[in-house]
C-alpha cells in the first residue's frame, strides 16, 4: 500500500522535531493524488497510527487536510479543481490541450504540538522557514508553516526545541 510508505516518512519527519519529546498533535496537507492515486484521509490516519506505535507520537491526533488536484488552463487561464480524468486533457471552458496541473502532490508538515513539559504550556511548533525537505527512505516530505507562525528551533533554522 502506498500511503504505508508515505505515513512512515510523515512519522520520521515528526520523530526528527520531536527529538524524544511526546507528540500530542500534528497537522498534516497531504495532496490528494500523492503517487498517482486519490488519498484517502482514513487510510492516513490509519497507517500514521500504525508507523507511530512505539513512538513519542503514537497517541498524537492527527488532523489531515487533503489538497486537491486542480488545473489551469495556459490558453484562457481557467483555474479549477480536477473533478475528473477529462479535465487533466483538455479545458472545458477554451477545448484547449495545453494544460498544467498544480497542487494535490505533495505532502506539507505543517504543525507539531509536544506535550508541556516541566511546568512549560504545550508547544507548538510551526515549521517555518519555507520548506525544508526530510529525506526518508525514498520518501520526500516537506516541512512547512504558514508564514507568522511560532518557530521551534534547535538553534539553526530546521530544528524543534
Amino acid at each position: 500500500m502506498h500511503e504505508t510508505g508515505l505515513c512512515d516518512a510523515i512519522v520520521q519527519a515528526i520523530l526528527h522535531r520531536a527529538e524524544g519529546r511526546r507528540v500530542t498533535s500534528v497537522r498534516v496537507r497531504v495532496g490528494g493524488h500523492v503517487g498517482g492515486h486519490e488519498i484517502d484521509p482514513a487510510v492516513i490516519d490509519q497507517g500514521f497510527r500504525v508507523a507511530a506505535a512505539g513512538t513519542p507520537a503514537q497517541d498524537a491526533d492527527v488532523e489531515v487536510v487533503i489538497e486537491p488536484l486542480s488545473v489551469r488552463c495556459r490558453g484562457c487561464s481557467r483555474e479549477a479543481p480536477a473533478v475528473d480524468a477529462s479535465t487533466l486533457v483538455a479545458c472545458p471552458r477554451c477545448g484547449g490541450v495545453d494544460i498544467e496541473v498544480n497542487g494535490g502532490t505533495e505532502v506539507h508538515l505543517e504543525m507539531i504540538v509536544f506535550e508541556p513539559t516541566e511546568g512549560k504550556p504545550a508547544k507548538a511548533c510551526a515549521l517555518s522557514h519555507g520548506f525544508e525537505d526530510l529525506f526518508v527512505g525514498e520518501r520526500r516530505v516537506h516541512s512547512h508553516s504558514h508564514s507568522g507562525a511560532q518557530t521551534c528551533g534547535r538553534g539553526d533554522d530546521g530544528g524543534a526545541t
